[in-house]
């Protein structure tokens, strides 16, 4: 739990503290303005967008997250595109490279994009400045002083050098998923999206050679935006994502691919609205209205992606497991042209021992995992649910939750693709509405169950059990006590022991 506190940055706790509280207006006069200027922003992005819409323009143009409902965020959750309702790296770096170009318009001079790194510091601290966005005002301020100074700085340089310094002025960001997400995304799409796209030239010449050089080039583009930067950039971050979040998503690609054309237009077009409204508001209430398609298109094309029931499955990946993987890509990409020459030459040895070597290690560290005898109590909480699972030393496994959406609730339940998790024994499930209620009844997903209680109701298993859960309620297997302890006004509290507590 101590370590689980630093990671976040909490590394004291006080017991009965005495509080006094402060004037307010007291710190850094700076940030404060800024902060209050982001405010003003705010208002004036809710002001512009209707429902939902403004809420996910406020998380790409000034990374507010508040306001998006638990049904959009988990529809972006399943379908891998977490990453557009919030200030990602990619959107700074596509805003701060605009920003250079007027600049340049207007001064012709070598020391031009020195004057950008105040913008990129100001817009930092103006969206709060999240790993994602450190880690590309930090790349974004080294490419303009080597832009300043003559020198065209490598790309994988300036990753390592900002990953490298943000880790030494906190080192437990290493930690941080998103700080890990930004990270391997951007190696991603610096190491193979290049190799990508002239494989697709390459392939797109063969299978049309009387195209023109200009349109190939020009096809060629368009898909690195629409899809090539998206497949680059998920060959590492899928499995970073599979191990933090449990779960592959398996329409990421095409709902990527399907929303990328609307990106660029909520970014530019969003600042746009925002500064022509404070210039004369009916004006920037028009070019909202005209860019008002782009993030709508992107919910309900998120949303109907989401709906699939193949979209995503469980994935039970550890950390280890995870950054073998990616190691393992980085080895096959650093040595190709070697594997490429074996081919070849038809010598496989060497790669077979490799791949052999690489599975024993998987497997051994998933065997390690399953002689895990400790108890596990896991609690996570997304929108208005919240989930509990605890995991026994015999490998049994119970889920309490409440708050569910029928499709939440059957993800919780439904069958594990390898390496196999154990399927929950029991579950305490409460779904509010009645037809979510009956659809998650009737989709069968909690078969396998030896007991479930649905809205505090016995749904399946030994009629010596309770018809329902009341205070009191305690059910004891393999050495934890569960007790339902209080229940009140529709809310229930649960008292958890392994007998030694």
């Amino acid at each position: 739990y101590r370590s689980y506190l630093e990671r976040d940055g909490i590394t004291a706790m006080i017991n009965n503290p005495v509080v006094e509280l402060l004037p307010g207006f007291g710190g850094d006069p700076l940030p404060a303005a800024i902060y209050r200027l982001r405010d003003v922003l705010l208002e004036r992005v809710y002001q512009l967008f209707p429902k939902p819409e403004n809420a996910l323009m406020a998380g790409i143009l000034l990374g507010d997250e508040s306001k998006i409902t638990s049904d959009v965020d988990h529809a972006f959750q399943q379908t891998g595109t977490a990453h557009i309702i919030a200030i990602s790296g990619a959107n700074f770096t596509v805003l701060t490279w605009l920003a250079l170009s007027i600049l340049r318009k207007l001064i012709h001079r070598w020391w031009a994009p020195i004057f950008m790194l105040p913008f990129i510091i100001f817009y930092t601290i103006l969206v709060g400045g999240n790993a994602a966005v450190v880690r590309a005002a930090i790349m974004c301020g080294l490419s303009m002083l080597g832009m300043s100074l003559g020198r065209t700085g490598k790309g994988l340089n300036n990753l390592a050098l900002s990953a490298a310094l943000m880790g030494l002025a906190k080192p437990t960001i290493l930690y941080d998923l998103g700080f890990q997400l930004s990270v391997t995304a951007t190696l991603g799409i610096l190491l193979f999206s290049g190799p990508i796209g002239n494989g697709i030239r390459w392939l797109l010449a063969r299978i049309f050679p009387k195209m023109s050089e200009n349109l190939l080039t020009t096809l060629v583009d368009v898909l690195n935006d629409l899809l090539i930067l998206s497949v680059s950039a998920q060959i590492f971050t899928m499995w970073v994502s599979a191990q933090a979040f449990g779960r592959l998503s398996l329409i990421s690609l095409p709902t990527n691919f399907l929303i990328a054309p609307f990106q660029s237009i909520i970014m530019l077009g969003g600042f746009a609205a925002l500064i022509l409204s404070f210039i004369f508001y009916p004006l920037g209430a028009a070019a909202a209205w005209l860019i008002w398609p782009a993030p709508a298109l992107t919910i309900r094309i998120v949303e109907r992606c989401a709906k699939a029931r193949w979209g995503s499955v469980y994935f039970d990946l550890n950390a280890r497991q995870a950054w073998l993987i990616i190691g393992l890509i980085l080895a096959l990409y650093t040595g190709r042209h070697a594997i490429i020459r074996s081919i070849r030459s038809r010598n496989y040895l060497p790669y077979l021992i490799l791949l052999l070597g690489f599975s024993a290690v998987m497997l051994w560290t998933s065997v390690i995992d399953r002689m895990d005898q400790r108890t596990q109590i896991r609690f996570s909480m997304t929108g208005t649910s919240m989930t509990l699972n605890i995991r026994t030393g015999a490998n049994r496994v119970f889920v309490i939750a409440d708050g569910l959406t029928n499709y939440k609730a059957q993800q919780l339940l439904e069958k594990q693709i390898l390496p196999v998790r154990r399927i929950p024994s029991a579950a305490w499930l409460d779904i509010p509405e009645y037809w979510m209620a009956r659809e998650f009844t009737e989709s069968g997903a909690a078969d396998t169950l030896s007991l479930l209680y649905l809205n505090g109701e016995l749904q399946q298993g030994d009629p010596g059990f309770p018809e329902r859960i009341e205070k009191g309620f305690t059910v004891t297997a393999d050495g934890i006590r569960m007790e339902m302890a209080a229940s009140f006004m529709g809310k229930k509290s649960w008292m958890i022991s392994d007998g030694t507590t």
